[in-house]
This record gives structure tokens, C-alpha cells and sequence, in this order.
């Protein structure tokens, strides 16, 4: 808990982390999935400490997790950026807060009759909420899957003991229907199984520290003050121009097809992560500059 803890309390803690994160111990510095300037804090604490995020930035932790469901913790501008601390509201300046979802499946739950127990206490004044696990898991899939149709970066909130699974025995047709399964397990598999009914786009999990870039990339984005214009001719819509802004700024376009000079043109980085992924063209944008992207083969368009 880092709400009340001074700064020598949260260095000595960071310090003994990385150590161990290091060689001769866990050895994560060398996975490609460690962040090594991002933390997830012990119970989202201390982001209100000013002697705590000192900590932080003196032992390289530039980049934390928030939680949604505290405003304090959340960017009141625009849900598609991150917090940065301040000295008036947070006691120290430049910490960057990424925003974080919270779930039903609570921090200390790992069996089905934990999960209805703690569940149904909670909303013990709501009948109307309160039900069995199915019920609770089938609230989570409806709102995870219209949150992430919404394309927000935001990671979700799981703790360890939503991953006990070696002695649960407990059959779930038809996702577990041997039992070894965690409730983290089944939440992942009945999300994706809802997204997966709706769209057919690959899903991608990263490291935090590829999250926060994220943020940051959609905020230089949303600043950079870049304009478009579509290029239609006769009942086709033939291709896009992108005028830079204030800044240079990288800017995603998404085509249906392929594009026009997609091997001959060295500036432009292409992504599809998948054949059911529409390609996405990464423009690097410059102040004033035009560039047009030419749609292969154009796309029917008709005026309304």
C-alpha cells in the first residue's frame, strides 16, 4: 500500500523488484513482454503520494496504471488518453496514468461460489443485478464486448486469484468440459467468443509498455491537427489526401483493398495482422505537406 508511504519505503520496494526481475532471479529484464518503465502499483495506491511517484521516476517507473472506476484516476478530457500527474492535484509533476477497466470477477475471488457470494453482497439492495455466475459472466461479456467495439487501448483487471485452476474440477460446456480451468480462463474464452460473433478482427494482447506508447501515439494524434479530403471520381472514391498539421505526426488510414505504390513507397508503413484485417496504411504526416493515397481498386460511390 503506497497511499501513506514515504520515499524511501517505495525506492527500497522498486529497487528490490527490479532486482529480482533481473539476471540471477526471474530474469524478465530479457522477455520481449517486461516493461521495464511501467508499473502496475499494489492496489492502485499512491498515485495521490507525491514522495511515492518521486519514487517512481527516480527508479526509471514513468508509466503506471489507473483504474476506471475512480475518476481521479482518468483523463476527464478524452477517455482515449492517459493522465499525467500534477504537483497541485497528485504532489509530483509528469507521471503518465494509462487508464485500466475494472471487472465483476473481484481481486480475491477464484472459485464460482466466491465469485456469487461477494458479487451478491455487493449488490445485496439491487435484486434485479443480483444471480448465479452465468449470470454475472453473461452481465461481463455484454459489456466487454460493446467496450471493446469501442477500440479503447484499455487493459483489464485481473489479480492472481482469478487464476487458480488446477484443482477445479467443475465442467463448463463447452468451454472447459474437463474442469482445469481458472476464472480468468473462462471470462477470456466467453469475451472473445462474443467478439468473434460480431467482427472477425485479430486480437492482440501487449505489454504495457507498447499500451502506454499507444496512448501517447493517439494523443499526438488528436493534437496534431491533420486534415483530409476524399478524392472521388465519377461514382468511385479513388483514394484519400492527408495534409499534415501543426506537427510531424504518423496517421493511420484504413483501406478496404490494397493501395496504390504500396512497394514503391518507402515513407508508408503497412499493417495487417491478419487476411480478415483491413490493411492500415501508417502516413508519416508533415506540416502543410499533402499526400495521396490512391485506393486499389477504388471504392463504389454514390452520392446520396
Amino acid at each position: 500500500e503506497l497511499n501513506n508511504a514515504t520515499y524511501s519505503d517505495t525506492a527500497k520496494e522498486i529497487s528490490f523488484d527490479k532486482a529480482f526481475a533481473g539476471p540471477g532471479f526471474f530474469d524478465l529484464e530479457s522477455k520481449s513482454y517486461y516493461s521495464p518503465n511501467s508499473l502496475v502499483p499494489p492496489a492502485i495506491t499512491g498515485l495521490l503520494n507525491g514522495d511515492a511517484l518521486r519514487a517512481f521516476k527516480d527508479n526509471g517507473i514513468y508509466y503506471v496504471c489507473g483504474d476506471n472506476t475512480r475518476p481521479e484516476l482518468v483523463n476527464n478530457a478524452s477517455s482515449y488518453h492517459a493522465l499525467r500527474t500534477t504537483v497541485a492535484y497528485n504532489g509530483f509533476d509528469g507521471i503518465v496514468i494509462i487508464p485500466r477497466y475494472a471487472t465483476s470477477i473481484y481481486y480475491n475471488v477464484t472459485t464460482f461460489a466466491e465469485e456469487e457470494y461477494l458479487f451478491n453482497t455487493i449488490y445485496y439492495n439491487l435484486p434485479e443485478v443480483r444471480g448465479t455466475w452465468r449470470e454475472i459472466y453473461a452481465l461481463e461479456v455484454s459489456r466487454v464486448t460493446l467496450q471493446t467495439l469501442s477500440l479503447p487501448p484499455d487493459a483489464y483487471m485481473f489479480h492472481q486469484a482469478n487464476m487458480r485452476a488446477s484443482d477445479i474440477t467443475q465442467a463448463v460446456q463447452p468451454y472447459f468440459p474437463n474442469g482445469k480451468f481458472s476464472l480468468l480462463m473462462l471470462w477470456v474464452e466467453m469475451v472473445t467468443e462474443s467478439i468473434r460473433k460480431r467482427v472477425n478482427w485479430p486480437i492482440v494482447s501487449r505489454p504495457m509498455q507498447e499500451i502506454v506508447q499507444i496512448f501517447l501515439d493517439r494523443e499526438n494524434r488528436d493534437t496534431c491537427g491533420v486534415k483530409f479530403a476524399k478524392l472521388i471520381k465519377g461514382n468511385q472514391l479513388i483514394g484519400v489526401q492527408v495534409t499534415g498539421g501543426t506537427k510531424e505526426c504518423p496517421w493511420p488510414i484504413s483501406v478496404p483493398g490494397s493501395v496504390k505504390g504500396r512497394d514503391t513507397v518507402s515513407a508508408w508503413k503497412f499493417e495487417q495482422l491478419s487476411p480478415a484485417d483491413p490493411l492500415t496504411v501508417w502516413v508519416p504526416t508533415k506540416p502543410n505537406q499533402t499526400q495521396t493515397i490512391l485506393l486499389d481498386p477504388p471504392v463504389p460511390w454514390v452520392m446520396s
